[in-house]
């Protein structure tokens, strides 16, 4: 048995929560560190996690819990890739223990990351097994080389990649995440989303088979992998038992691409009489009226869709594969059906202009979606719009080296700024877009036409001081 520890590095409140979001913020549990939990305490290995997010603690605290471990894992967002790299050095100040690195930023890079002599191993793609493998074999070094998907320095400090994993065919083979092992009393959805708490989210499927050239699929690859009906239904019913659930977020990023076994979550959170509403993101070309009809009946009360323009230049640029009518079919039958509609778009993108980006305000205000979030870009590596980005445009391309990033909803500067427009311009063109929507006639009337209750005026004071605050902060 390994004594293994699992880390999610810290942020101060400063850092996770920019220009006023705070408000309106969500704090929930890594579910990728949940699964790679999971996997060890499958396999009989002793696992332990601090949440440096929701324990709000110090780096030094952190590195005074790491004594006493035979591995340490950390997880890296290129969001926060430099909180982690300082985390490992924070673990190597208190002990020679091997560090174990991996999530989105290490796979997207993972040359780079294991230049850090702090980072012993980088875990690339989906991490359960390799890390599931390399703590197996940390006593045999002979055995590390054959480890797919991990990159290491070998005996002489050469960097050595085992190759690619492939993909898990079957992610009914996970256990459920190991949420026992986190602090889950500190976990809360934004109650601008969810009025009902503890809200828990769940992930159904990996994988996209989509092309958006701001995303980067590396770690769950292109093919779309999803848990059987009955496991999707039985967790959420495991989140309700065992947590006491009263909301579920659905985090897959197509939640609706299978069409019949939507159908088959929602006949059977039916027929089990699971009283619980949820909510879910997907494609407005994966959706139709008699499928969303069938999500209402379960419980369905809200639909995000990643529109990201208005422009139907911008759209066919970002490679979103729909159309400007098909975005207003399926508002519309959302709408029809009774849920909600949260519509999410992206300014600042590569090739964009002015004129594309009061095209997205307007039609943001066209579709009438209940809520819109508009987030400036930020080029992640791996992908294509941080190759476009790196050609033109103001762009530092390490810019992840140098600031800790979190939250692209209210940035105080700008990552990314398009050819022929400042930093200044990008950002008031954000906060126009909110006030624009948030305080039209419309909107306003909506808003104030649906409250309910006292928890309706308080998400709706939490959203106007959000957004007042970050105005005056910018």
């Amino acid at each position: 048995m390994v004594k293994v520890l699992l880390i999610n590095p810290p942020l101060s409140k400063n850092e996770l929560y920019a220009r006023g979001s705070e408000e309106s913020a969500s704090i929930l549990p890594p579910l990728g560190l949940a699964y790679v939990a999971a996997v060890l305490e499958k396999a009989e290995h002793s696992v332990e996690v601090i949440d440096g997010i929701a324990e709000d603690i110090s780096l030094e605290e952190i590195g005074k819990r790491t004594i006493g471990f035979d591995a340490i894992g950390i997880i890296s967002l290129t969001a926060f890739a430099l909180r982690s790299h300082q985390t490992a050095a924070e673990v190597k100040k208190n002990s020679d223990v091997p560090v174990i690195m991996g999530g989105p930023h290490p796979t997207a890079i993972p040359f780079e990351v294991i230049k850090d002599s702090n980072v012993d191993y980088v875990v690339v793609g989906e991490g359960e097994y390799t890390f599931l493998e390399l703590v197996d074999n940390l006593m045999d070094k002979h055995k590390i080389k054959d480890i797919l998907g991990l990159v290491y320095r070998d005996e002489k400090g050469v960097v050595v990649f085992n190759g690619s994993r492939p993909l898990l065919q079957n992610i009914d083979e996970l256990p459920y995440p190991a949420l026992h092992l986190f602090p889950m009393e500190k976990y809360k959805n934004s109650e601008i989303r969810s009025a009902r708490q503890p809200a828990l989210s769940i992930m159904t499927s990996r994988g996209c088979a989509f092309g958006c050239t701001f995303c980067n699929k590396k770690i769950f690859g292109k093919r779309f992998r999803a848990h059987s009906a009955k496991r999707v239904v039985d967790e959420i019913e495991w989140l309700m038992k065992e947590f006491g659930a009263k909301q579920i977020a659905i985090w897959d990023e197509t939640f609706t691409l299978d069409r019949q076994r939507v159908v088959d979550i929602c006949d059977m959170i039916i027929e089990r009489g699971l009283d619980i509403p949820w909510d879910c993101a997907t494609r407005v070309n994966c959706v139709d009226y008699e499928l969303m009809k069938k999500m209402k009946q379960a419980g369905c009360e809200s639909i995000s869709y990643g529109i990201e323009s208005g422009s139907e230049r911008v759209i066919k640029s970002i490679n979103k594969g729909f159309t400007k009518q098909q975005v207003v079919d399926a508002i519309n039958d959302t709408r029809r059906v009774g849920i909600e509609t949260r519509a999410y778009f992206m300014l600042g993108l590569v090739g964009e202009t002015m004129d594309d980006m009061k095209q997205t305000i307007r039609f943001a205000k066209m579709i009438k979606p209940d809520y819109a979030s508009f987030t400036l870009l930020v080029p992640h590596p791996g992908t294509e719009e941080y190759e476009k980005a790196l050609k033109e445009g103001e762009f530092d391309d390490h810019f992840w080296d140098k600031i800790v990033l979190p939250e692209y909803n209210f940035l105080e500067k700008p990552v990314y700024v398009p050819k022929g427009m400042t930093a200044s311009q990008l950002l008031k063109m954000h906060m126009k877009a909110y006030k624009s929507f948030y305080f039209s006639p419309y909107t306003i009337f909506k808003i104030l036409a649906s409250i309910r209750s006292m928890n309706d005026v308080k998400r709706i004071f939490i959203g106007v001081k959000t957004m007042l605050k970050a105005e005056v902060k910018s």
